[in-house]
């Protein structure tokens, strides 16, 4: 994240980003594009299927009354590969990628971890449900939610009086526990140790039984 954010508020860069086609929305639209990437279990994607996500990203932010008039698609990946993470790659097609598999995975991680937090909050058990399946079930994801963890036992141990962190590092946990105990027990770990207390009698009678 700090990588990320030294980036963005860089002297070459930031004015950019800030600017018409982006005005400040790097993120949602990067973000989109790892989403792709990942679910297809891919760190490539061609510049085609690229404007068209960025497009779907552009058209949301309009229906939502962010902005007025939709950028051009184009226009869109020039500047994120101009000024941000992103890159295109001209062999053995028009393709674009991340500069970093870890940028990649730092922005499906940021999208996950926004997604624990809601569900932890305010989840019904059936959207719980769709989200162990779509991502905690899947090894595509494994990567960032380790990182989402990793996230957590920081922020846990900056602020160990927060209760937020725990209930969403003990959803991730749980969740992690009904398809596979072994990576459970490695987000417990990563989480922190207030974690560990909600979930670890849990945990060690699964793992044990």
């Amino acid at each position: 994240e700090g990588a990320v954010k030294l980036h963005e508020r860089s002297e070459e860069h930031a004015s950019h980003l800030t600017l018409a086609p982006l005005g400040g929305r790097a993120e949602k639209y990067l973000t989109a594009l790892a989403r792709t990437m990942t679910e297809c279990g891919a760190v490539t994607m061609t510049e085609g299927d690229a404007r068209s996500i960025v497009s779907g990203v552009a058209i949301k932010l309009r229906e939502d009354g962010q902005i007025a008039d939709l950028p051009e698609q184009a226009a869109i990946i020039n500047t994120l590969c101009a000024h941000h993470v992103l890159e295109r790659l001209a062999y053995p097609a028009e393709t674009v990628r991340f500069e970093h598999q870890q940028f990649q995975e730092f922005y499906v991680a940021s999208m996950l971890k926004a997604r624990l937090q809601a569900l932890a909050a305010d989840g019904g058990e059936q959207e719980i449900l769709e989200f162990t399946k779509r991502y905690v079930n899947e090894p595509a994801w494994t990567e960032p939610l380790r990182m989402v963890a990793e996230d957590i036992g920081v922020e846990s141990a900056a602020s160990p009086s927060g209760t937020n962190n725990v209930r969403t590092g003990a959803l991730l946990v749980y969740q992690a526990l009904k398809c596979d105990p072994i990576f459970a027990a490695e987000l417990s770990y990563l989480c922190d140790p207030l974690v560990w207390r909600e979930v670890g009698d849990k945990l060690k009678a699964q793992i044990d039984s």
